[in-house]
């Protein structure tokens, strides 16, 4: 991680429209393609990483030599398809995943920097409410719900022996 760089965001607003421009397009094009599951529907199918890739296309060249050895129930052409499109969308992830993560971090790091910032003005407005400052107490009231901790009733012991 860079240190010495300033975290400040400052793209042109006609660079910022064509980004969401862009997104708009991945939007349009993808989304109708890309299937929605749930979390249990995708916890039981078997996940295929790189090497079960090379698995399913050296199996998916052999189907296509030897096509007396694949059952009548596989649809090679659905197979070829599938090989394709995942080909396809793999090429596609990468580079998104590099997106995802830069903004994941950026985001991390620019919210750590702005939080800091708060929370340093914040000690600033409680100090200047006790000393009695104009207008902190107010201020100094509206922040603090934010640290307001909630306490748990302990429930009353029914306990007959303590009689």
């Amino acid at each position: 991680m860079n240190t010495e760089k300033k975290n400040v965001l400052n793209v042109e607003a006609t660079d910022m429209q064509e980004i969401n421009q862009a997104i708009e397009v991945l939007k349009t094009k993808l989304l109708p393609f890309l299937e929605v599951a749930t979390k249990e529907e995708l916890k039981v199918l078997p996940k295929m990483k790189d090497k079960s890739f090379a698995f399913v296309t050296k199996t998916y060249e052999h189907c296509s030599i030897h096509p007396l050895l694949v059952p009548n129930y596989v649809d090679k052409e659905l197979f070829r398809t599938h090989i394709e499109s995942l080909e396809q969308l793999r090429n596609l992830l990468n580079p998104i995943k590099q997106f995802q993560n830069g903004l994941e971090d950026t985001i991390t790091v620019m919210g750590s920097d702005a939080y800091n910032m708060a929370l340093s003005v914040y000690a600033s407005i409680k100090t200047a409410s006790k000393n009695n400052v104009t207008g902190a107490k107010v201020v100094y009231e509206d922040l603090k719900v934010r640290f307001v901790h909630k306490t748990i009733a302990k429930p009353k012991s029914t306990d007959d022996s303590a009689e």
